[in-house]
Parts: C-alpha cells; structure tokens; sequence
C-alpha cells in the first residue's frame, strides 16, 4: 500500500475502501470492493473507460513504455489562474480562458512528449469518502469560481477532441482515481508520469512512478 487516506493527500482506491480516522489498514473485504469500484465504474460520458492497454496484461520488461496521467482538475485551475481577467470569452459571452490555456498545455505536453498512452481524472461533483470519515473535510476551502465551473464541461470535450480518455469514479477524488491506476500500471509494466503541480503525489514516486511537473519546462 503507498498511500493512505489521509485528509489532504493521495490515497488510492484499495487504501480509501478501508480508511478510517486513524488511517489504518484496509480489511479484506472492503478492500476487494473498493478495488472493484474502480475497474466497473464508468464516466457520465459513455466514451470513457479504462484505456485499453492497461487491460492488456504485462508489458515485457524490455520495454517498458510511459503512461501519462493528467491530474485534470489542478491542471484546469492552474490554467484557470494563468490567464483570469484577460477577457476571453465565446460568442455568447461565457468565459473560456481557462479551456484555451488547459488545451494549449495539453498540446505541449504532447508535443513534447508523444505520449503512447495517456488518460486524465478530475474530481466529480458530490460527497466522497473522506466526507463520511469527517464532518467537516475541506469545510475551509474555497468553492469553485463560477465562471471556472461553467468551462468543465469544455475541458473535458477538449480532452475528447484530442484523444485523452477521462477516467473518473464517484465518491473518489481524481488523485485517488491516478494513484489506483499509477499503482497498477507500474505492477503490469508501465513506467507512470503523473502530470500534476500537487506535491501528495511524491507519496507515489518510486521505481518507475514519477511526478512531472509541466511549469518545469514552461
């Protein structure tokens, strides 16, 4: 187990199923369900899945290949603050800046990169496990601006457009969704890069998991 559910860090989806305040182990049993909720739960969006070549069993050790996976939702609030107040906007009168600079990072980071496989996970809206753990999880932290809420629905089309399947389970935070999948990617094979600004994810970094972070290349 890498992770454990904590109130602010990465926990994937076997540690989550058998948290408790203490962070203790998970039992058996809830384990295996938790486990479960990951590979039979699907996005609203009836086009997303599992990538494929995670289902393919294991890669041959000779060559290992990446799998990068996008943490959505910090990517879309740092491209959200990146370009606020610029005025961008469609014909309508809707703010977009925050879709313009999300695709435009995409794009980079698969031109500079090519990535062979790659998927992406954004938090869901509603209560996950961590709220029945404690009344008052993330009762400090500020909601969603409105006029970001309104672009996530064209983020994710604009990862849709551009080939990047969105992976999400209800009542788990994204970065519980990419530390189940990094975790099980790296046991079948795949080297992992996690793209993401948030810190909790180093929990995960070892032999063939990293964290990329993209303002280290602009």
């Amino acid at each position: 187990v890498l992770a454990r559910a904590g109130l602010c860090g990465v926990c994937t989806l076997e540690d989550a199923g058998g948290a408790s305040r203490s962070n203790r182990a998970c039992e058996t049993q809830q384990y295996h369900r938790s486990a479960h909720a990951l590979s039979t739960t699907k996005h609203q969006n009836p086009m997303i899945s599992l990538p494929k070549p995670l289902t393919l069993g294991v890669v041959h050790a000779m060559s290992r290949p990446t799998l990068f996976l996008i943490d959505g939702s910090s990517q879309m609030y740092r491209a959200y603050h990146a370009f606020r107040g610029r005025g961008l906007s469609n014909q309508e009168g809707h703010t977009t800046h925050a879709v313009y600079v999300f695709v435009t990072m995409l794009r980079k980071l698969m031109s500079d990169h090519h990535p062979e496989y790659i998927a992406a996970s954004f938090d869901l809206a509603g209560r996950t496990f961590r709220d029945e753990l404690v009344a008052d999880y993330k009762a400090n932290r500020v909601a969603m601006p409105d006029d970001l809420a309104e672009q996530i629905g064209w983020v994710h089309e604009a990862c849709e457009a551009l080939g990047v399947p969105i992976i999400t389970a209800p009542g788990y935070e994204a970065d519980d969704v990419i530390g189940t999948i990094a975790r099980r990617a790296s046991e079948t094979g795949f080297d992992v890069a996690i793209v993401s600004i948030d810190k909790d994810f180093f929990q995960l970094v070892h032999n063939g998991i990293r964290v990329y972070d993209p303002r280290e290349d602009g």
